[in-house]
Protein backbone atom coordinates (compact mmCIF):
# COMPACT_ATOMS: atom_id res chain seq x y z
CA UNK A 1 0.00 0.00 0.00
CA UNK A 2 1.64 3.46 -1.18
CA UNK A 3 2.15 5.61 1.85
CA UNK A 4 5.90 6.57 0.65
CA UNK A 5 7.31 9.91 1.53
CA UNK A 6 3.88 10.87 3.10
CA UNK A 7 4.42 12.79 6.46
CA UNK A 8 1.78 10.80 9.02
CA UNK A 9 1.03 12.62 12.75
CA UNK A 10 -0.08 9.58 15.22
CA UNK A 11 -1.25 10.77 18.41
CA UNK A 12 -1.12 7.92 21.63
CA UNK A 13 1.83 6.48 19.72
CA UNK A 14 4.80 5.71 22.61
CA UNK A 15 2.76 2.39 22.81
CA UNK A 16 0.02 -0.20 21.97
CA UNK A 17 -2.18 0.37 19.02
CA UNK A 18 -0.31 4.03 17.71
CA UNK A 19 2.97 2.66 18.03
CA UNK A 20 2.09 -0.52 15.93
CA UNK A 21 0.33 2.36 13.34
CA UNK A 22 3.53 4.18 13.50
CA UNK A 23 5.89 1.12 12.90
CA UNK A 24 4.08 -0.39 10.01
CA UNK A 25 3.77 3.13 8.47
CA UNK A 26 7.26 4.09 8.70
CA UNK A 27 8.29 0.66 7.39
CA UNK A 28 6.14 1.40 4.73
CA UNK A 29 8.31 4.44 3.93
CA UNK A 30 6.15 7.08 5.76
CA UNK A 31 7.74 10.11 7.79
CA UNK A 32 5.87 9.77 10.95
CA UNK A 33 5.41 11.86 14.12
CA UNK A 34 4.67 9.58 17.33
CA UNK A 35 2.85 11.97 19.32
CA UNK A 36 2.42 11.66 23.29
CA UNK A 37 2.58 12.31 26.63
CA UNK A 38 4.33 9.70 27.57
CA UNK A 39 8.41 9.41 26.48
CA UNK A 40 8.13 8.41 22.94
CA UNK A 41 11.73 9.21 21.77
CA UNK A 42 12.76 5.47 22.28
CA UNK A 43 10.14 4.19 20.34
CA UNK A 44 10.97 7.00 16.94
CA UNK A 45 14.72 6.11 18.09
CA UNK A 46 13.65 2.47 17.22
CA UNK A 47 11.96 3.51 13.46
CA UNK A 48 15.10 5.28 12.64
CA UNK A 49 17.69 2.91 13.76
CA UNK A 50 15.47 0.53 11.61
CA UNK A 51 16.05 2.42 8.29
CA UNK A 52 12.97 5.13 8.49
CA UNK A 53 12.00 8.57 9.26
CA UNK A 54 10.47 9.54 12.70
CA UNK A 55 10.75 12.09 15.70
CA UNK A 56 8.71 12.45 18.98
CA UNK A 57 6.38 15.09 19.83
CA UNK A 58 5.40 15.49 23.69
CA UNK A 59 1.49 16.38 23.43
CA UNK A 60 -1.23 16.89 25.70
CA UNK A 61 -4.25 16.04 22.96
CA UNK A 62 -6.84 17.51 25.06
CA UNK A 63 -5.64 20.64 24.94
CA UNK A 64 -6.34 22.71 21.49
CA UNK A 65 -3.30 24.46 21.60
CA UNK A 66 -1.23 21.55 22.18
CA UNK A 67 -2.69 19.51 18.90
CA UNK A 68 -1.55 23.26 17.07
CA UNK A 69 1.62 23.28 18.03
CA UNK A 70 2.17 19.81 17.23
CA UNK A 71 0.96 19.98 13.62
CA UNK A 72 3.67 23.59 13.19
CA UNK A 73 6.46 21.09 14.68
CA UNK A 74 5.56 18.46 12.20
CA UNK A 75 5.12 21.40 9.22
CA UNK A 76 8.60 22.97 10.83
CA UNK A 77 10.57 19.17 10.27
CA UNK A 78 8.82 17.69 7.38
CA UNK A 79 7.29 20.69 5.61
CA UNK A 80 3.75 19.42 5.46
CA UNK A 81 0.88 17.06 6.70
CA UNK A 82 -0.60 14.21 4.57
CA UNK A 83 -2.29 12.36 7.05
CA UNK A 84 -3.34 12.07 10.92
CA UNK A 85 -4.25 9.74 12.60
CA UNK A 86 -6.29 9.97 16.01
CA UNK A 87 -5.65 7.21 18.36
CA UNK A 88 -4.65 8.79 21.97
CA UNK A 89 -7.10 7.38 24.54
CA UNK A 90 -8.03 7.19 28.39
CA UNK A 91 -10.13 5.66 29.77
CA UNK A 92 -11.96 4.78 33.25
CA UNK A 93 -14.46 1.97 33.75
CA UNK A 94 -16.76 1.38 35.92
CA UNK A 95 -20.86 0.82 36.71
CA UNK A 96 -22.77 3.81 35.44
CA UNK A 97 -23.81 4.55 39.03
CA UNK A 98 -20.80 5.03 40.29
CA UNK A 99 -19.11 7.06 37.42
CA UNK A 100 -18.52 10.91 38.99
CA UNK A 101 -17.66 13.96 36.63
CA UNK A 102 -14.45 13.95 37.07
CA UNK A 103 -13.98 10.33 35.47
CA UNK A 104 -15.93 11.44 32.63
CA UNK A 105 -13.86 14.14 32.23
CA UNK A 106 -10.76 12.22 32.50
CA UNK A 107 -12.02 9.98 29.75
CA UNK A 108 -13.79 12.41 26.90
CA UNK A 109 -10.67 15.12 27.19
CA UNK A 110 -8.37 13.37 25.67
CA UNK A 111 -10.33 10.88 23.83
CA UNK A 112 -13.71 13.01 22.18
CA UNK A 113 -11.93 16.42 22.61
CA UNK A 114 -8.45 15.84 21.69
CA UNK A 115 -9.44 13.86 18.83
CA UNK A 116 -11.59 16.90 17.36
CA UNK A 117 -8.54 19.32 18.50
CA UNK A 118 -6.29 16.95 16.13
CA UNK A 119 -8.05 16.41 13.55
CA UNK A 120 -8.95 20.33 13.02
CA UNK A 121 -5.95 21.60 13.34
CA UNK A 122 -4.32 19.22 11.18
CA UNK A 123 -7.25 19.65 8.72
CA UNK A 124 -6.71 23.35 8.55
CA UNK A 125 -3.03 22.70 7.60
CA UNK A 126 -4.54 20.76 4.73
CA UNK A 127 -6.58 22.93 3.43
CA UNK A 128 -3.60 25.46 3.45
CA UNK A 129 -1.15 23.47 1.87
CA UNK A 130 -3.74 22.14 -0.84
CA UNK A 131 -3.59 18.80 -2.22
CA UNK A 132 -5.96 16.93 -0.01
CA UNK A 133 -5.04 14.66 2.58
CA UNK A 134 -6.29 11.66 5.09
CA UNK A 135 -7.37 11.66 8.61
CA UNK A 136 -8.36 8.56 10.56
CA UNK A 137 -9.66 7.90 13.91
CA UNK A 138 -9.14 4.95 15.63
CA UNK A 139 -12.35 4.26 17.53
CA UNK A 140 -13.96 0.61 18.45
CA UNK A 141 -16.00 -1.78 18.25
CA UNK A 142 -17.87 -0.60 21.52
CA UNK A 143 -19.63 1.69 18.84
CA UNK A 144 -21.43 -1.54 18.02
CA UNK A 145 -21.51 -3.58 20.50
CA UNK A 146 -21.79 -1.75 24.34
CA UNK A 147 -20.63 -3.62 26.98
CA UNK A 148 -21.45 -3.11 30.72
CA UNK A 149 -18.96 -0.84 32.58
CA UNK A 150 -17.19 1.35 29.74
CA UNK A 151 -19.99 4.42 29.62
CA UNK A 152 -17.88 6.78 29.31
CA UNK A 153 -15.43 4.95 26.95
CA UNK A 154 -18.67 4.14 24.81
CA UNK A 155 -20.00 7.47 24.63
CA UNK A 156 -16.05 9.30 23.20
CA UNK A 157 -15.64 6.51 21.15
CA UNK A 158 -19.53 6.60 19.29
CA UNK A 159 -18.65 10.61 19.80
CA UNK A 160 -15.52 9.82 17.30
CA UNK A 161 -17.41 7.73 15.10
CA UNK A 162 -19.59 10.45 14.40
CA UNK A 163 -17.25 12.75 14.08
CA UNK A 164 -15.74 10.46 11.11
CA UNK A 165 -19.10 10.89 8.90
CA UNK A 166 -19.58 14.37 9.75
CA UNK A 167 -16.23 15.30 8.87
CA UNK A 168 -16.35 12.89 5.67
CA UNK A 169 -19.36 14.78 4.25
CA UNK A 170 -17.76 18.63 5.14
CA UNK A 171 -13.92 17.70 3.84
CA UNK A 172 -14.55 15.77 0.42
CA UNK A 173 -14.47 19.02 -1.19
CA UNK A 174 -11.18 19.76 -0.11
CA UNK A 175 -10.66 16.06 -1.13
CA UNK A 176 -9.65 15.30 2.34
CA UNK A 177 -10.72 11.76 3.35
CA UNK A 178 -12.02 10.81 6.55
CA UNK A 179 -12.34 6.92 7.86
CA UNK A 180 -11.95 4.58 10.82
CA UNK A 181 -11.02 1.60 12.17
CA UNK A 182 -12.41 -0.36 14.93
CA UNK A 183 -10.05 -2.56 16.83
CA UNK A 184 -11.52 -5.56 18.52
CA UNK A 185 -9.23 -6.58 21.50
CA UNK A 186 -5.77 -6.08 21.13
CA UNK A 187 -2.90 -7.10 23.15
CA UNK A 188 -2.02 -3.64 24.21
CA UNK A 189 -0.50 -2.66 28.26
CA UNK A 190 -3.51 -0.87 28.02
CA UNK A 191 -5.65 -3.84 28.71
CA UNK A 192 -3.90 -4.57 32.03
CA UNK A 193 -5.43 -1.87 33.57
CA UNK A 194 -8.73 -3.57 33.26
CA UNK A 195 -7.83 -7.38 32.87
CA UNK A 196 -5.49 -9.51 34.61
CA UNK A 197 -3.41 -11.77 31.91
CA UNK A 198 -5.67 -14.61 33.24
CA UNK A 199 -8.70 -12.70 32.27
CA UNK A 200 -7.12 -11.76 29.12
CA UNK A 201 -6.16 -15.52 28.16
CA UNK A 202 -9.98 -16.28 28.95
CA UNK A 203 -11.32 -13.73 26.50
CA UNK A 204 -9.24 -14.39 23.63
CA UNK A 205 -9.88 -17.80 23.94
CA UNK A 206 -13.76 -16.86 23.27
CA UNK A 207 -13.29 -14.90 20.64
CA UNK A 208 -13.81 -16.42 17.10
CA UNK A 209 -10.25 -16.11 15.83
CA UNK A 210 -9.16 -17.60 19.50
CA UNK A 211 -6.65 -14.57 20.12
CA UNK A 212 -6.24 -11.25 20.71
CA UNK A 213 -5.25 -8.85 17.91
CA UNK A 214 -1.69 -7.63 17.71
CA UNK A 215 -1.08 -3.68 17.51
CA UNK A 216 0.49 -3.99 14.02
CA UNK A 217 -2.48 -5.31 12.67
CA UNK A 218 -4.40 -2.20 13.10
CA UNK A 219 -1.54 -0.28 11.58
CA UNK A 220 -2.26 -2.60 8.40
CA UNK A 221 -5.34 -1.66 8.56
CA UNK A 222 -4.60 2.35 8.76
CA UNK A 223 -1.66 1.84 5.91
CA UNK A 224 -4.79 0.98 3.37
CA UNK A 225 -7.28 3.41 4.48
CA UNK A 226 -4.16 6.20 4.44
CA UNK A 227 -2.72 4.64 0.58
CA UNK A 228 -3.02 5.97 -2.25
CA UNK A 229 -5.04 2.37 -3.30
CA UNK A 230 -8.05 4.11 -0.97
CA UNK A 231 -8.05 6.87 -2.65
CA UNK A 232 -11.63 6.68 -3.17
CA UNK A 233 -12.53 5.55 0.15
CA UNK A 234 -14.36 8.13 2.68
CA UNK A 235 -16.41 7.84 5.75
CA UNK A 236 -15.77 4.48 5.99
CA UNK A 237 -15.58 2.39 9.51
CA UNK A 238 -13.23 -0.74 9.12
CA UNK A 239 -13.74 -3.34 11.79
CA UNK A 240 -10.42 -5.49 12.76
CA UNK A 241 -12.16 -7.49 15.38
CA UNK A 242 -11.12 -11.34 14.68
CA UNK A 243 -15.10 -11.60 14.71
CA UNK A 244 -15.90 -10.53 18.13
CA UNK A 245 -18.78 -8.19 16.47
CA UNK A 246 -19.79 -11.48 15.06
CA UNK A 247 -20.96 -13.21 18.76
CA UNK A 248 -24.47 -12.91 20.48
CA UNK A 249 -23.36 -13.13 23.58
CA UNK A 250 -23.51 -9.99 25.91
CA UNK A 251 -19.86 -10.04 26.90
CA UNK A 252 -16.40 -10.00 24.99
Amino acid sequence: MTVQGRTVIVTGAARGIGLGIAQVLAEAGARVVLADLRPAENAAAAIREAGSEAMAVECDVSRAESNRELVARTVERYGRVDAFVANAVASRRGPFLEVTEEDLEFTLRPSLYGAFFGLQAAARQMVSQGGGGSLLLVTTVHTVRHPPGSIAYNIAKSGMATMTRSLAAELAPERIRVNAILPGWTNTPGERQFATEEQLAEAAAAIPFERLADPREMGYAARYLLSEEAAYVTGAELVVDGGITLQTGKNF
